[in-house]
């Protein structure tokens, strides 16, 4: 039987000082410039000039942890900085598109590091000539002021001279970073009929999951051209199948595509094969978010899903290594293995797998009111906790018309148990239908006021609901107070 989860959350506090204490000594053991992680590369063979999509193991990968850590002493640069130090400031400000602070970085390691110093240094399979080069391309695109600005010209040198050296094997062969490289070309204005758009397919043919821009460019079009439910979800697989790199969050999105589209067992093999092509930069930044996305539909997941999830976010901690600036991260992930809304949907699987019907509805009502499980509420029976939900969902949206992509609305959960709700529950889905009328009265847009009439008017009829229920009441008392008279 399927089970548990609400908008559950992280534990808040830290984990056992001995679990701290252990994790700081491995990670005085570690470099704290190395890291050890699959890399997607590419081989230009000699026999047909085909680009090869392979993997390997790289060292060197410059952690999220660490560009924050280089960005906030940008302003220390010096020339005695060493090179990966210069690198690692001038990408981090490049991530976040500070091309301005990031332009003066790289033309010091240009003036400072000749081509064999370049050509000794190497970083994600690449050369330090290759960075440097494909680095200079995204800043001067960045810097861009109109088609015949002289940043998109020098955009447009660095990169063709980036490019072709990743072509002749001089770059080296990290397929991520020339799809980068490939993606800002393609946003240059074009130098021959085509060019662009050459650029950009050959980008995602060598690896589909990359700048957060891309995977924005592929989820949109994949919303545009597909409604809400199981095809949506479907292209999303056929995407990830395809690209079985892409970035983590895109298979939470497909897990969640499954899941409201009622194919759990699907959005629970999606979510649970995010964690094992995580990359590095992801380990950092998305711990706190892609966990709790599954929270709310752990009340569809079997036993084994639960403890094939749980066992997948055991492990991440363990694909990197344990240095100073990962503990945080590390306890974490954790924490969250660990945590003991994982143990709750574990005895509800044991409850029900036991058929104890008296255990089950005391854990339905304890994970609606510990956990705002708002589907165990329901198979509780607790119809007023259900729609307090629904309500104070109507009440902190500001789109108008009051639906979730792909779900029925707020409004309709309300209705579906509307036979069940008494008059003080009833009272308030009433209320919060005329406060989200209220909320669009004034909006000059056709199908707004549609939306407000048609609201206005279920507002009539569950008045007439309460009239109708008040008068039923008074009548039951006199009716008993006539019965005890006689």
């Amino acid at each position: 039987m399927a089970h548990a989860a609400g908008a559950g959350g992280f534990i808040a506090g830290c984990i056992a000082p001995a679990t701290i204490v252990a994790l700081f000594l491995l990670a005085t053991t570690a470099r704290a410039d190395e890291t050890n992680v699959m890399v997607t590369a590419y081989t230009n063979t000699a026999a047909d000039g085909a680009l090869r999509i392979t993997t390997h193991v790289a060292t060197n990968i410059v952690s999220e942890w660490d560009l924050v850590m280089q960005g906030k002493r940008l302003w220390g640069a010096s020339v005695g900085d060493s090179l990966p130090a210069l690198f690692n400031r001038a990408e981090y400000q490049l991530n976040h598109g500070y091309c301005q602070v990031a332009l003066p970085l790289l033309t010091l390691i240009e003036q400072r590091f000749d081509a064999k110093a370049l050509r000794a240094f190497w970083r994600d399979g690449c050369s330090g000539q290759f960075l440097l080069e494909a680095a200079f391309c995204r800043a001067y695109r960045l810097a861009g002021e109109g088609p015949n600005s002289t940043n998109y010209a020098l955009a447009y040198d660095y990169g063709m001279r980036a490019r072709k050296r990743m072509q002749d094997g001089s770059g080296g062969g990290n397929a991520r970073r020339f799809a980068l490289l490939l993606f800002e070309l393609g946003y240059l204005p074009e130098n021959a009929p085509g060019q662009s758009r050459e650029f950009r397919a050959q980008a995602f043919e060598l690896h589909a999951g990359l700048s957060q821009d891309m995977i924005n460019l592929r989820e949109q079009y994949i919303a545009q051209l597909h409604p809400a439910g199981i095809a949506r979800a479907r292209a999303f697989a056929q995407l990830l199948t395809a690209a079985p790199y892409y970035q983590a969050s895109t298979y939470s999105r497909c897990g969640t595509e499954f899941a409201m589209a009622g194919e759990y067992r699907e959005a629970f093999a999606w979510w649970i094969r995010s964690f094992k092509y995580m990359q590095p930069i992801e380990f950092y930044s998305h711990a706190h978010y892609i966990p709790r996305d599954v929270y709310e539909w752990f009340a569809f997941a079997t036993e084994d899903e639960v403890r094939a999830y749980q066992a997948a976010v055991r492990r991440m901690p363990a694909r990197f290594p344990a240095t100073t600036r990962n503990v945080a991260e590390i306890a974490q992930w954790l924490q969250c293995a660990n945590d003991k809304r994982i143990q709750f949907e574990l005895d509800v699987c044991a409850a029900e797998r036991a058929g104890d019907a008296a255990l089950m509805t005391n854990l339905w009502l304890r994970g609606a009111r510990e956990f705002a499980s708002v589907w165990y509420a329901a198979r509780a029976g607790d119809y007023a906790s259900w729609t307090r939900h629904w309500c104070d969902q109507m009440r902190s949206e500001t789109w108008p018309y009051m639906k979730r992509d792909g779900e029925p609305c707020a409004a309709q959960r309300v209705e579906q148990y509307l036979d069940k709700l008494d008059p003080d529950t009833l009272r308030m889905y009433r209320v919060a239908l005329q406060r989200r009328a209220d909320q669009f009265r004034t909006h000059a847009n056709e199908k707004v006021k549609a939306m407000v009439a048609q609201l206005d008017a279920r507002g009539k009829e569950l008045d007439k609901l309460l009239a109708a229920e008040q008068s039923s009441r008074i009548k039951s008392a006199a009716s008993s107070t006539d019965e005890i008279t006689q």
